[in-house]
């Protein structure tokens, strides 16, 4: 009988060598990331940057409150993009997210932008997507390029209920894009992009979450479950499954934990502010570093630490509130 070959081959150590380094990138994120959300001290610099390609979206979904964005609507450049991560890189920063108020698979570029983010600096890159633009030459680029994390929103297994859900989607579409994804992934010996499947719970779906989780963490990295928040329209509420109450009030940690920057380079301090009324400057005339401790941003921290939300879009986001459960509004 054969004696069995033990010896890790390059190839394998290569795959190894190359997943306990992300684990270690990821896990020195999340540290940073906790530390500054417990204490709110102010970071040498942002933490994370959030990057809107574009604020256009093939999808109407009845609970995204990008239904009354009243900005203009339109794509990055190139050379904005390639500023910005080249800015992050610089200045520090450990993760940037391709997406705010749209789908960025709709941008022409996208692909290039995250090869030249992976090939320019170390930033963890990641976004979110319907996926129903995931087409297998794009997937094919991500696993090429190194796209570390990539979160899928999908919400149902059930035609009829994704329909209602994501409006303007094909489930059947979006699932074969995933199988793709993955085949794609496993052929290649890769380990990134990590997938996430999401499902934002509402009263529609939440009977599926037990078989809707059970499917997929069979097939994806990992499966989260997350809640409907909301920033102005309390209206979208009534889609959520959540029945815990709001007891209290507390700072928002998003101002000492990122930035966000909109398709056409202004930057506000919120990824949830979907018209930028909450901008302290744009990356035309300022940098990233000096709008982090800019004097307006500073005045923000000090009325979140007073829990003065008086005349903010802050006072009604689910952000500023702490609920009956321990489970955040929107984790």
């Amino acid at each position: 009988m054969a004696r069995q070959d033990n010896r890790l081959h390059s190839e394998d150590f290569r795959v190894i060598s190359g997943e306990a380094e992300n684990d270690r990138r990821y896990a020195r994120s999340r540290r940073r990331w906790d530390y500054y959300t417990r204490t709110l001290v102010e970071a040498a610099s942002p933490l994370h940057v959030d990057i809107e390609l574009t604020n256009k979206c093939d999808l109407k979904c009845p609970f995204c409150e990008r239904y009354a964005m009243k900005r203009k609507k339109g794509f990055m450049s190139l050379e904005l993009f390639q500023q910005i991560i080249d800015e992050c890189h610089l200045i520090g920063v450990d993760s940037v997210k391709l997406n705010l108020w749209g789908e960025s698979l709709l941008h022409p570029m996208i692909a290039d932008m995250i090869s030249y983010a992976k090939k320019n600096s170390s930033l963890i890159l990641q976004f979110n997507t319907n996926a129903n633009q995931l087409n297998a030459s794009l997937s094919r680029r991500f696993v090429k390029d190194g796209l570390d994390r990539l979160t899928i929103s999908l919400d149902s297994m059930n035609a009829d209920v994704y329909r209602r859900l994501r409006v303007g989607g094909q489930l059947q579409r979006v699932m074969n894009n995933i199988e793709s994804l993955m085949q794609i992934r496993e052929s290649c010996g890769a380990i990134a992009p990590h997938v996430t499947i999401q499902m934002i719970r509402t009263k529609e779906n939440n009977d599926e979450v037990c078989s809707f989780t059970e499917y997929w963490e069979k097939r994806v990295d990992r499966v989260a479950v997350t809640n409907i928040c909301t920033t102005l329209d309390q209206n979208i509420l009534h889609y959520s499954q959540r029945e815990e109450k709001k007891v209290g009030r507390k700072p928002c940690e998003q101002l000492w934990q990122r930035l966000s920057v909109l398709w056409d380079g202004t930057v506000t301090v919120c990824c949830r502010d979907y018209d930028g009324v909450l901008q302290i400057g744009s990356l035309k005339e300022n940098a990233l570093a000096d709008l982090w401790k800019c004097d307006a941003i500073r005045k923000l921290r000090a009325s979140h630490m007073g829990c003065n939300f008086g005349g903010l879009v802050c006072d009604k986001c689910s952000k500023s509130y702490v609920f009956s459960s321990r489970e955040d509004p929107d984790d």
